[in-house]
């Protein structure tokens, strides 16, 4: 358990806005759950916990607010958003899923299939109307 005081979300924005180095006015709140908050300033967006941790720094990503239900057809549509072509094939996304307070890391997948596996697994357990926030950021092919 954290000794840190939960903060409400205005102050969790003023920590997002130091984070992002920007005026709180500037920020953009993307997407949260009752624990992780997203918040954007330029291509920059900074993923913060309720007390006001940074736990996600990520440039450009593509987000979507979703369920822990609608996670899989929400994610398989979000990878081939975020999935690039080029000359040697195709490059899947950096994919991140938040949901509670977790953040789950699917970097470096080569497969989507792999992902989606991975990602229910992740959500297994979780109500299914409990937010959930995906993360995709593109890589060149």
């Amino acid at each position: 358990t954290s000794a840190r005081p939960e903060l409400s979300q205005d102050q969790v924005a003023q920590a997002a806005a130091r984070l992002l180095r920007a005026p709180v006015s500037e920020l953009v709140a993307q997407a949260c759950t009752p624990e992780l908050y997203a918040f954007a300033h330029g291509d920059m967006v900074r993923v913060l916990d309720r007390h006001g941790v940074g736990r996600l720094a990520l440039r450009d990503p593509i987000i979507r607010q979703t369920t822990a239900c609608e996670a899989a057809p929400a994610l398989r549509a979000l990878i081939e958003e975020g999935t690039s072509f080029g000359d040697v094939g195709r490059a899947l996304p950096d994919l991140y899923v938040a949901h509670g307070a977790r953040i789950a890391d699917f970097r470096g997948l080569a497969a989507a299939e792999q992902a989606l596996a991975l990602a229910a697994e992740e959500l297994q357990g979780r109500e299914p109307d409990a937010p959930v926030i995906l993360f995709a950021v593109s890589k060149p092919a």
